[in-house]
């Protein structure tokens, strides 16, 4: 299962976002408009407290945001055990937010990924280039 209870945290990251998104979602929507420059309802889907502050990862977090029919397209461009998002929410009509949150340096300096075996990382690569070009990115990172 890729749904992952947390619970209330005291600290860092996960402690600040399951507060703007449960306690002042109207602060952190304007704050994310104001940076988009367009108007949206976003509702948040997590980490909500009625559901425990879970955190969802692969197909669960497609299903989170009403995109199960994504499945397919999820296991091709990126392994299993990817990303446990840390906020989902979503706005009409073709919006959807992702947030890995952080509060501290030390999290931003990390290893690049956990993934171990020579076609996880493969596909990793490919799926950040292909989204590269995509966007048209002339970074050097990924």
């Amino acid at each position: 299962m890729s749904r992952h209870i947390q619970g209330v945290k005291q600290r860092g990251s996960q402690k600040w976002i399951q507060k703007l998104v449960n306690e002042c979602p109207n602060f952190l929507n304007q704050e994310i408009m104001d940076q988009l420059k367009i108007e949206l309802g976003i509702k948040w889907t997590s980490p909500i407290v009625g559901k425990k502050y879970a955190e969802y990862r692969d197909e669960d977090f497609l299903e989170a945001l009403d995109l199960k029919h994504l499945a397919k397209h999820l296991q091709k461009f990126w392994p299993k055990r990817g990303p446990q998002w840390d906020g989902l929410g979503k706005a009409a009509p073709n919006y959807v937010f992702l947030v890995e949150a952080k509060s501290h340096v030390t999290e931003i300096v990390s290893p690049p990924t956990g993934a171990k075996d020579r076609g996880s990382l493969d596909k990793i690569r490919k799926s950040l280039r292909e989204t590269k070009q995509y966007l048209h990115s002339t970074s050097v990172a990924d």
